[in-house]
């Protein structure tokens, strides 16, 4: 083992150690010494305290996973190295690493709580964070969840430069992520505290302080006046480089002259060269993080996370070369939603006028076969013409206007489109406006416009019954598209009567049995909604019969139709048979159903209610929720109200596997969109404070907690269901024995029962 993993392995920085023992120093003999000067007592107590165990070692001392009296919260205790070898230096930088985190207050910074003097030791009294080092959480998870984590760390960083405080030793045993994401940067042992707007300045010189593989050029020098924030610059983009590609910038050699020498001039490869996918952009933020000269490097951590927030949200980032090119990728990258919604319309224009024009030059060809067909063709032709007219004038008002966005804009084209049309504009040519009403149609809803949608399907129909007949094909398809999103804006009496005529005309219809399988699909699934669950049951169960048949093809049909019906089950209260049918539909369903989607991540709803949760299974929820969750949220937001619900299932299980305070931002992110919208006293706001109560709790917060969950289960008893009475109850009872307070919890034992 070579002197620099030795250090890190002893859980050492270079400053104090080595220049006690010397870099001469026998290997052997230097290593003894480093482990015998950080020894500490083995799990038991530390006067008050009762350990559980031992957590590491930090830059100035050991530090253990403790129980603290009183509150009976999880904390970690930092140590002074005892003995002779806690020298008048290493305790001046244990005062200063105190004096630093009283300074700070910021969610990405470990709290401290106190300083204490037990058993004549210095400990250091700090939140206990659940996580782990920032290198190891990246390992599984996405480029984007690092570089989010990444950005995180720096706004921690930032504030404390922002107290005047540098740290000096930033590297991924320093950073800590817990399960929400949350990094918390600690051990500011080897900190400087430099002048800040209190004027407080403290300065700690004699040497190189640092971790070499971490350390910027100047810091090697080992003059304290070379070293300012840029120096945390450095040290972060040797993090970031180290995420996005599991190897550091730069080759260090075991001899400690040639490391320095390697951190002086050796020029970093460009991470891609490990990771393809990266590109250019991750390339430049990196490099200038880890530029040699202070003057070329981002001249703040500000700066840093900024840039990797331009690089996630798609705008031009400030490291990458200009040029008109990049930009106006960026801008269509960044608007990707308007863009993306402006080419809808655009496609939609292109794709009529196109088809318009076909039918003109089939026409014309047609006109020179046969001369009794001349009329048609100019019929055509004055047919291509309006179309291009109305759909031209459509795209002119979806232009940007002063103070609209341009999604709005598309809606105002479409809303303004869809009014001529109304007004009789194209009463004279119905097939133009049946086919102008099908693109308005799909452009309502890929903008969530349901209602809308189902209006313009509507008048399709009516024109098809003209056209074709009651009882065609041509009347159940556009009844299909009418029902189903009748049955998306919630109009589920309507959409019943439309699916089922639907339905009916397919089955009359003979050898195209294949066509009435959707109608079918989303006529069971508003049966099931309205109550009409045998009707349900059968139409799941007949559906089922012909996936089957025709499987792998209707994979996510099969999927989804044992899912609806175990959801029948569900509500007629034939739970082991709901259970099997989300067991069968669970592999069908992720093989079928993309991760980011919100259909994806109501089948993980569902299989943890009735599947997970009655067995107490809390940790295979945690498993599947979590990283559905990571990527449904990012897409759709806390806000949506069937997101948030879903959010409320893994909060819940990290409760019960006694993890609240991963629960509780979860939880208050709920709890904010809920306020918005719903009454004071609903139940599922009540539901959710009281789980924040319990999760508050479990992370010591006890006068915080208390309050929410007494009154949260005392409006719960007299108007929520058995269940969620029941949840807030034992989380009471649950608090209280925790906190040793008998009478309390037995007063509320005596509630279990019935509600009021």
């Amino acid at each position: 083992m070579n002197r620099e993993a030795s250090i890190e392995a002893a859980g050492l920085s270079d400053g104090d150690e080595r220049s006690r023992f010397g870099f001469d120093a026998d290997e052997e003999t230097w290593l003894k010494r480093c482990r015998g000067a950080m020894n500490g007592p083995a799990p038991g107590h530390l006067g008050p305290y009762r350990l559980l165990g031992d957590a590491g070692r930090g830059s100035q001392g050991s530090v253990y996973k403790a129980v603290q009296p009183g509150t009976g919260r999880i904390v970690a205790i930092k140590r002074l190295g005892a003995g002779r070898f806690a020298t008048p230096n290493m305790r001046a930088r244990f005062e200063l690493e105190i004096l630093a985190l009283a300074s700070l207050n910021h969610p990405g910074i470990v709290t401290v709580f106190g300083a204490d003097e037990v058993e004549e030791q210095r400990i250091l009294l700090m939140e206990w964070v659940h996580g782990g080092p920032i290198d190891e959480w990246a390992r599984a998870r996405t480029v984007r969840e690092r570089l989010k984590a990444f950005a995180l760390t720096c706004d921690a960083v930032a504030h404390a430069h922002r107290r005047g405080v540098i740290h000096r030793d930033l590297k991924p045993s320093n950073i800590l992520v817990d399960g929400n994401g949350q990094p918390h940067v600690l051990d500011f042992g080897l900190a400087r505290l430099a002048e800040d707007e209190g004027g407080l300045r403290v300065s700690l010189t004699g040497g190189f302080v640092g971790t070499p593989a971490y350390a910027a050029p100047e810091q090697l020098t080992g003059r304290s006046e070379d070293v300012d924030t840029r120096t945390d610059v450095y040290a972060l983009g040797v993090v970031l480089y180290e995420l996005m590609t599991g190897a550091r910038p730069i080759e260090h050699p075991a001899d400690l002259g040639k490391m320095v020498d390697a951190i002086r001039h050796q020029e970093p490869r460009a991470p891609s060269t490990h990771q393809r996918e990266l590109g250019a952009e991750v390339d430049a933020i990196a490099l200038k993080a880890l530029a040699k000269d202070p003057a070329q490097r981002y001249q703040s951590v500000t700066e840093l996370g900024d840039d990797v927030r331009r690089h996630l949200s798609g705008e031009a980032v400030l490291a990458h070369p200009p040029s008109r090119a990049y930009r106006a990728r960026k801008f269509v990258r960044r608007h990707r939603t308007g863009v993306v919604a402006c080419a809808a319309v655009v496609l939609a224009i292109l794709g009529g006028a196109a088809a318009t024009a076909l039918q003109a030059v089939r026409a014309t060809r047609a006109e020179t076969q046969m001369a009794g067909q001349r009329d048609a063709a100019r019929t055509e032709a004055r047919r291509a013409d309006a179309v291009r007219d109305f759909l031209t004038t459509m795209l002119s008002d979806a232009g940007p206007r002063a103070g609209r966005t341009r999604d709005l804009t598309v809606r105002d084209a479409l809303d303004k489109a869809a009014a001529k049309l109304d007004a009789g504009s194209l009463k004279d040519e119905p097939e133009i406006e049946e086919a102008i009403r099908w693109s308005l149609a799909s452009a309502y809803i890929a903008l969530g416009s349901r209602a809308t949608a189902a209006a313009q399907f509507e008048w399709i129909v009516k024109y098809r019954e003209q056209k074709f007949g009651a009882r065609s094909t041509e009347v159940a398809d556009g009844l299909y598209w009418w029902g189903s999103e009748l049955n998306g804006c919630g109009q589920y009496d309507r959409a019943v009567s439309v699916l089922e005529r639907s339905v009916e005309i397919y089955r009359e219809s003979g050898p195209g049995k294949w066509q009435r399988i959707h109608p079918l699909l989303s006529l069971a699934e508003v049966e099931r909604r309205k109550g009409r669950l045998p009707e349900a049951e059968r139409d799941y169960q007949e559906l089922i019969q012909e996936f089957e048949k025709a499987a792998p093809k209707y994979a996510r049909e099969l999927a989804w139709s044992i899912y609806g019906l175990a959801l029948t089950y569900r509500d007629q209260g034939r739970r082991d048979e709901c259970v099997a049918a989300l067991e069968r539909a669970r592999p069908l369903v992720e093989r079928s159903v993309a991760p980011g989607t919100r259909p994806r991540l109501w089948f993980a709803d569902d299989y943890c209610l009735n599947v997970l949760e009655p067995a107490q299974r809390y940790q295979e929820v945690i498993d599947m929720m979590r990283p559905l969750l990571d990527s449904t949220l990012e897409a759709f937001g806390i806000q949506d109200r069937n997101i948030a619900g879903v959010v409320v299932v893994l909060a819940r299980a990290l409760i019960e596997t006694g993890r609240g305070a991963e629960a509780e931002p979860l939880l208050r992110g709920v709890l904010e969109a809920q306020e918005r919208r719903v009454a004071a006293d609903a139940v599922p706001l009540l539901a959710t404070r009281s789980l924040l109560g319990a999760a508050l709790g479990q992370a010591g917060r006890i006068q915080e907690a208390e309050p929410l969950l007494v009154s949260s289960f005392e409006v719960l008893d007299t108007k929520a269901d058995a269940l969620e009475r029941f949840r807030a109850l034992r989380h009471l009872i649950l608090f209280y024995e925790a906190l040793g307070r008998e009478d309390e919890a037995a007063l509320y034992r005596a509630r279990v029962g019935p509600p009021k």
